[in-house]
């Protein structure tokens, strides 16, 4: 079968175009979180009444994210449905949700991007597949923040 006269639809393409808009937009929004944080440091997010009861003392919030899935790798049977907002924080990953999850920053092994999802690997072999607005940016500030308690 020849591809050459292959048409695709339409819609697929603008699907494309709109998947490479949001992933040149992301790598713009990352390129310029490096250059912040590399100037004046981690960004100081005010705490909402979601998540300001669960930080320690001298933790504040970094970035935010609303409506984010997150899937675990193995599956927590107990928690399928781990929706919810997520709180980057001086010291950890925050999901507020139905079934709330956390992660600290010091368990995390590897972030990586696979399409538009951020992967988080911890040491205890567990990992998460973040499906999350401007994963590229997240990671970014989720590794300035692991540089940050590593220093």
């Amino acid at each position: 079968m020849s591809f050459e006269n292959a048409a695709l639809p339409v819609s697929a393409l603008v699907g494309a175009e709109e998947v490479l808009q949001r992933i040149s937009a992301d790598e713009r929004a990352a390129d310029l979180a490096r250059l912040a944080v590399n100037e004046v440091g981690l960004p100081d997010v005010a705490a909402d009444a979601h998540v300001a009861q669960l930080l320690g003392t001298g933790e504040h919030v970094v970035a935010v994210r609303q409506a984010v899935r997150i899937t675990p790798e193995p599956a927590i049977t107990a928690a399928p449905d781990l929706t919810g907002r997520l709180y980057l924080t001086t010291r950890g990953l925050l999901l507020v949700g139905r079934h709330p999850l956390a992660i600290a920053l010091g368990d995390i092994e590897e972030l990586s991007i696979a399409g538009e999802r951020l992967l988080v690997s911890t040491t205890a072999g567990a990992g998460f597949c973040l499906e999350v607005d401007r994963p590229r940016e997240l990671r970014v500030l989720i590794a300035s923040a692991l540089a940050a308690i590593r220093a």
